[in-house]
């Protein structure tokens, strides 16, 4: 969300291609950002708005025709703007195969950022044929796919691409996410409750772990009887999540706060006492790295990138996934013991400078020339960039 502007402040030409929405401009010039929306015949733009509410059965239609329009769009946008480079994020959206072909056919370098592979919980998640199948396509894409550098946020993703077969020198480590962590350490808190317990913004699906959450909160209710739950977001699970909390009696301490627009995730964060975020699988989380540039103790899985970013009781908690009993003592540890949150959150938010969207953004332009061959400095001209 902020690292296509921040791109665009330290001299990249940034135009963002994405799907149509409801009520949405074809086109807009934001904060240095060309964002182009993708429709064809009013369908995609009808679609979207559901997608997240409907879940991946419903969206088959609209990726498909998404996906097949997308390489046509590229390649007229690379032939009116002149790109450098073509850079597309997450390889099992299939987008990177859209935009390998665009590439391959108009001889631009592409960069795929890869969020996270099929290997480990997600194929875990599958049935057979499906199991075997899943992987073995996804080592023929990254094996196959006209890509000039795959970008990384964290080593365990640069070691599942490894296993997938990709060779180490097409790999690249870099700072991602990037969070403004100015924006969460001036914001003001929104509607501040005694003892709040957030997790933050973020679909409702099952990979987030909300249900344990959930599930933990009726001991930390017990143990501090002015806590509320707050859960921000939306998604195909949060009638399930209700009923879950109405099942065991927090229903009246636990606010669906439902999807809240981007300017005001930091106001909520910082409204929180604690920020639980209770992923089964997970890259680098933007809420983790937000909650710790806003200083606020932050509970997390044990999964994925998170452990690279969270040094167990030094600047956060971390718990293993699936165990909602260590949430809750976590939690109730945090809220009972100040010296405690206080420490945590002094280390968090040094710990979340590492991560500012600035940084990123230099180390992403970095990137772009190194494929294309122009040098790091400063140029001129600034770096045509389709993302």
């Amino acid at each position: 969300m902020e690292l296509c502007p921040a791109l665009a402040g330290i001299g990249a030409d940034v135009v963002l291609l994405t799907c149509a929405e409801k009520g949405l401009p074809v086109r807009e010039q934001t904060r240095g950002v060309d964002t182009r929306r993708l429709d064809i015949m009013g369908i995609i733009g009808a679609l979207t708005p559901d997608l997240n509410v409907r879940g991946a059965s419903y969206g088959v239609v609209a990726r498909a025709i998404f996906l097949m329009i997308l390489p046509f769009h590229l390649v007229k946008l690379m032939k009116e703007e002149r790109f450098d480079v073509l850079h597309v994020h997450c390889l099992c959206s299939l987008s990177a195969v859209s935009a390998s072909f665009a590439g391959w056919l108009m001889r631009k370098p592409v960069l795929v950022t890869v969020h996270g592979t099929f290997l480990g919980y997600y194929n875990e998640a599958l049935t057979f044929p499906l199991s075997w199948l899943v992987p073995s396509l996804e080592r023929t894409l990254t094996r196959h796919l006209y890509c000039a550098k795959f970008l990384v946020e964290d080593r365990h993703a640069f070691r599942m691409l490894r296993r997938l077969g990709v060779p180490e020198e097409k790999v690249e480590l870099l700072p991602y996410p990037g969070v403004d962590v100015q924006e969460f350490t001036c914001t003001r808190a929104e509607n501040p409750a005694e003892h709040a317990v957030k997790l933050s913004h973020g679909r409702l699906v099952r990979k987030r772990g909300v249900s344990d959450l959930i599930r933990a909160f009726p001991a930390i209710a017990k143990e501090l009887p002015h806590c509320r739950l707050v859960v921000v977001g939306d998604g195909p699970d949060r009638e399930q999540l209700i009923r879950l909390a109405r099942d065991l009696n927090v229903l009246d301490r636990t606010d669906f706060v439902g999807l809240v627009p981007h300017e005001r995730i930091a106001a909520h964060v910082q409204s929180s006492d604690v920020v639980v975020i209770p992923s089964l699988i997970e890259g680098h989380s933007c809420s983790v790295l937000e909650a710790m540039a806003a200083g606020r103790p932050v509970v997390a899985t044990d999964v994925g990138g998170i452990s690279e970013v969270i040094s167990n009781g030094e600047n956060g908690v971390l718990v293993e996934p699936g165990r909602p009993d260590q949430i809750s003592a976590a939690v109730v540890k945090i809220l009972r013991d100040r010296e405690f949150a206080q420490k945590l959150g002094r280390n968090a938010v040094v710990t979340a400078r590492e991560f500012d969207v600035k940084r990123s953004a230099s180390e992403e332009l970095k990137a772009y020339r190194k494929v294309t061959g122009v040098p790091c400095g400063r140029t001129d001209s600034a770096d045509r960039r389709a993302h």
